[in-house]
């Protein structure tokens, strides 16, 4: 019986870029990798800080949700994830942290948390608590204006004093961020040589980085000591874990994909968590209790359109015109599993190294590509070559 999507439970899919997915599948290795970070620190042992690089689209965020739940149900203390990003420097990222500890952790064991001793930065001046959480504020910026060596080394002295007391006083801590390619290098650093001096002393911290596939290369310049992280690459699904993220969904509310319709949605989704998530979102909108391949198919169309509104365009104007006329000309020369080798896209620009590098510096800098292998520069999303190059036809 075909029936209206009022009669169908609650539609279960949850595409969005950090969203929590109803069912995590396909991450067991990572989420049992943590659990036993967990374990091996809380028994006093040594544990280095994790690196999880992968392209969009690869639930990264949603991973590092997951993780931030799973600690904090062993009673770990886990500030929000924080993103790095060019205009949200580490001050900005330890100020909410700070806030956080300030309300979490006991002041006669961490008594530094007390005070705000950041030398010539008037940080209290700069962050407000509201009922979302601590927000910086309009002036915050321009105190970040004096926050180049000397404000950098204020912030480190300063989680320095606060990680040594959480670390002596055997507080289990973990801190996870999100973008971390967009990370400074002065400011990777300070956090690289936090994970340092914890794994020496043996304190109870966790440290866990998720960024695009440069994260590894940016956080080993910015220290030699991240070398020493684990990495474990986020990749897209094996088919059965992709079928799984469907099917388990449904079946908790009474509905089921057929194996046709699994099928037909699996290869949409190329193992893709967001795309099976869009895939999954529109099926369940074909209003049946039964998904086949009569409702995929027809989902398809739309699951085009809602993955070319809400991430290739949106990738896509963040390009200047000259931009643009890279990526098109990397998507004309793209290579699947190698990516777009950089002397063929300038001579097609008719473009010298230097300028080339200037606007490749700059897409890398907006998170739309990224470097691959030695002379090739690979896109930051899957599909996108496809879509650029549907960008140029349409230009014609």
């Amino acid at each position: 019986m075909i029936m209206t999507n009022m009669a169908l439970p609650t539609n279960p899919y949850r595409p969005g870029a950090g969203t929590y997915p109803p069912y995590l599948a396909g991450r067991e290795a990572v989420t049992s990798r943590i659990e036993e970070l967990a374990t091996i620190l809380e028994e006093g042992g040594q544990a280095s800080a994790l690196v999880l690089p992968g392209v969009r689209g690869m639930g990264k965020t949603s991973l590092l949700l997951h993780a931030q739940g799973l600690l904090a149900e062993r009673g770990w203390i886990v500030p929000d994830l924080q993103e790095m990003a060019s205009n949200r420097r580490l001050p900005v990222i330890w100020d909410e942290i700070r806030s956080f500890l300030q309300g979490t952790v006991a002041a006669d064991r961490v008594p530094h948390l007390k005070k705000w001793e950041s030398g010539p930065i008037e940080w209290g001046a700069g962050v407000e608590v509201g009922a979302s959480g601590p927000k910086a504020r309009g002036d915050l910026k321009g105190s970040l204006k004096k926050a180049r060596d000397g404000g950098i080394s204020a912030v480190q002295a300063d989680i320095v004093k606060v990680f040594e007391a959480l670390g002596e006083n055997g507080v289990r801590l973990a801190l996870l961020f999100d973008e971390t390619q967009a990370g400074q290098q002065k400011e990777l650093k300070v956090l690289i040589q936090l994970a340092h001096r914890a794994a020496q002393r043996r304190w109870s911290l966790m440290m866990i980085f998720g960024g695009l596939p440069p994260t590894n290369d940016r956080l080993v310049r910015a220290a030699s000591y991240a070398s020493h992280f684990e990495t474990m690459r986020v990749g897209p699904l094996e088919d059965l874990a992709a079928r799984e993220a469907l099917r388990q969904p449904a079946i908790d509310v009474g509905v089921a994909f057929t194996n046709e319709g699994l099928k037909l949605a699996v290869g949409f989704a190329q193992g893709i968590p967001y795309h099976i998530q869009v895939i999954g979102q529109q099926a369940w909108r074909q209003g049946k209790t039964k998904v086949g391949a009569p409702e995929v198919s027809a989902a398809i169309p739309v699951a085009n359109e809602t993955i070319e509104a809400s991430m290739y365009e949106p990738l896509w104007n963040r390009a200047s015109d000259a931009e643009q006329g890279y990526l098109v000309e990397m998507a004309r020369h793209h290579r699947r599993g190698y990516g777009s080798p950089v002397a063929k896209v300038l001579g097609a620009l008719k473009m010298d190294h230097p300028a080339g590098a200037q606007v490749r510096a700059r897409l890398m800098a907006k998170g739309l590509v990224h470097a691959g292998r030695y002379g090739y520069v690979e896109f930051s999303y899957p599909g996108f070559d496809i879509y650029a190059k549907e960008q140029a036809r349409r230009r014609r």
